[in-house]
């Protein structure tokens, strides 16, 4: 038997050739669809996760601006349960104090301070990080002239009450979350006193209703209306990026993947149904016969599914300078579509294996 397969193959190398080239094209094109799917769908979540998706800002301040908050039970947000990082801003007068670069007078600067792990609110993609000194905009460091750890003298006050201080500069992001719109320059204070906001950033599985009754409970000092909302206002239209993931058409493209596959395979075996009547015909039993031909094409349908796996990884790798996300479920699903298109030969090639052979020999000749 295992020699008929191997002569089943090699008798039609061109034609096999073809087949594995077809199974590879509608594999691979299946499984780069959902992994564009898949791409986009994290990508999406990763895009709100950066903008603040995870983010509840509590506020509380006087009819003059000053903070309601205190600092150190913001600050203390930093070490409970499902906190990724807190940080707490003041308000008031002291809010926005203008400063002033000497080597760029012209550019009108606010500095303010903030007390917790302001850096990695501000910026999501940066650790925490405590560094004396001031932290910058990138984008605005740039066009000041200001690099990473330079000693920069700033001018602080206006109207004759104006002081000059050191301090050197760190570079964070503050686009992700439009920290950067104002020009601000963030320093670390003690937490000590009254700010008025405290913004929480959860991790995803946290954040929720309860994370905001938990946070307004931390806050509430039995005084003080702390207001609690997400960072980002919500939209009643917009679907989350877990059920649009979910939602997802391209899920199902492994099984319409191991139909088009089987389709390929087991299409050409009907016009060779006489193969089948020869071998019935010269003592061959149905289910050795149909076992010829399924191993025959399984080592085309193999072939040609890792084959597509390949070229798909190639080509997302190619396209988005990326590899995809899990590729190891990708390859699952290349896998699955591979089984499924293996039963299926596999029921095709005993029910041809079944049939009437005389029929077959007839319609041969």
């Amino acid at each position: 038997m295992w020699r008929q397969v191997w002569r089943t193959v090699a008798c039609q190398p061109g034609f096999v050739l073809l087949l594995v080239v077809l199974v590879a094209v509608a594999s691979g094109g299946l499984a780069y669809a959902e992994a564009g799917m898949r791409a986009d769908a994290f990508d999406y979540q990763s895009r709100l996760t950066a903008a603040g998706r995870y983010v509840y800002k509590a506020s509380a301040r006087t009819e003059t601006g000053e903070g309601l908050i205190s600092a150190a039970a913001c600050a203390n947000l930093n070490y409970a349960p499902g906190v990724r990082a807190a940080a707490g801003f003041t308000g008031g007068q002291d809010a926005y104090v203008p400063a002033s670069v000497n080597k760029a007078p012209g550019e009108y600067l606010t500095v303010r301070t903030a007390v917790g792990d302001p850096v990695r609110v501000i910026d999501p993609s940066s650790p925490g990080r405590w560094d004396e000194g001031f932290y910058i905009d990138s984008t605005l460091a740039a066009r000041l002239g200001v690099y990473e750890g330079m000693n920069v003298a700033l001018t602080l006050g206006r109207d004759g009450g104006e002081r000059t201080v050191g301090a050197q500069a760190h570079l964070i992001g503050m686009s992700a979350r439009g920290f950067d719109q104002s020009q601000t320059l963030y320093v670390i204070g003690p937490a000590v006193g009254m700010v008025a906001e405290c913004l929480v950033e959860y991790e995803p599985g946290a954040y929720g209703e309860s994370a905001r009754q938990a946070l307004m409970a931390a806050l509430d000092d039995g005084r003080t209306i702390v207001s609690v909302a997400p960072l980002l206002g919500g939209d009643a239209n917009a679907v989350p990026p877990l059920d649009q993931y979910r939602a997802r058409v391209s899920r199902y493209f492994w099984a319409v993947s191991g139909v088009v596959c089987f389709l390929v395979a087991f299409v050409p075996l009907v016009f060779r149904r006489h193969e089948f009547a020869l071998y019935r015909s010269v003592g061959a039993g149905s289910g050795p016969t149909a076992l010829v031909y399924a191993f025959a094409n399984g080592l085309v349908l193999l072939a040609g599914h890792a084959a597509g796996l390949l070229w798909m990884l190639l080509a997302f790798l190619w396209v988005r300078r990326v590899w995809p996300p899990t590729p190891g479920v990708l390859a699952g699903g290349v896998g699955a579509s591979f089984l499924l298109a293996l039963a299926l030969v596999v029921a095709g090639c005993v029910v041809l294996s079944r049939g009437n052979m005389a029929t077959y020999i007839q319609k041969r000749l």
